[in-house]
């Protein structure tokens, strides 16, 4: 959670319902931390530092303070993902004239492995480090990975047609449920849409028999 104090920034934790106080992770400057990509306990995390050019730095995630570069190109970089074991570093890059995703393994050195092909942002891991999903110029994408012989892309699918959906190029504006079959999603605000705010949803879910509608 990224929050701007007095111009700066500070990263905190906080457990989910509430139950105990913030953690400050890191903090820095007005623009020290455009995005933060936390990565499994004991391994390392990655953060998007800077505007124009952005630079991805990492850090071990339980101190991101301790940050390293890892990609400094000069091309435009965003929305770090860090596999679910650690192992890969998913992102976005104008480094081909258009924003593809590409893959590099943590913590390095290795080589950049191309994933999308016709233009691809917002990158999301699929619960493990074979199926990383992705949004194409119109459909959302699932790319296929294997790490050996070499870290290579085996196949891509075109899932359904997303465009109704909202995009957010710096970051991905959506989620993947845990069995790989569903996602959250938001669709574009029109003039007469409603927005339904929920307070108290932890004590409706047990109420509910947890399950719920959203608009």
């Amino acid at each position: 959670l990224d929050h701007a104090i007095s111009g700066n920034q500070i990263v905190v934790s906080r457990p989910w319902d509430g139950s105990g106080a913030q953690t400050v992770l890191a903090s820095g400057g007005k623009s020290a931390f455009q995005e933060v990509a936390l990565g499994p306990a004991n391994g390392l995390s990655a953060v998007r530092r800077g505007t124009e050019v952005a630079d991805i730095l990492l850090a071990p995630t339980e101190s991101l303070s301790a940050l390293r570069p890892f990609i400094t190109s000069a091309a435009h970089k965003v929305s770090p993902r860090v596999s679910p074991r650690g192992r890969l570093l998913a992102y976005s890059s104008n480094a081909s004239g258009q924003n593809e995703i590409y893959l590099q393994q943590i913590p390095g050195p290795g080589p950049v492995v191309p994933v999308s092909v016709g233009g691809g942002q917002e990158p999301m891991w699929g619960v493990d480090e074979s199926t990383l999903y992705y949004r194409g110029p119109t459909h959302l994408m699932a790319a296929t990975i294997i790490e050996r012989p070499a870290l290579a892309v085996t196949r891509r699918d075109s899932l359904f047609n997303d465009t109704k959906y909202s995009r957010y190029l710096q970051h991905a504006a959506y989620d993947v449920f845990p069995n790989g079959r569903e996602f959250l999603m938001t669709r574009g605000a029109a003039a007469d849409s409603r927005i339904y705010v929920i307070v108290n949803w932890v004590q409706m879910v047990g109420k509910q028999g947890g399950t719920g509608a959203s608009r």
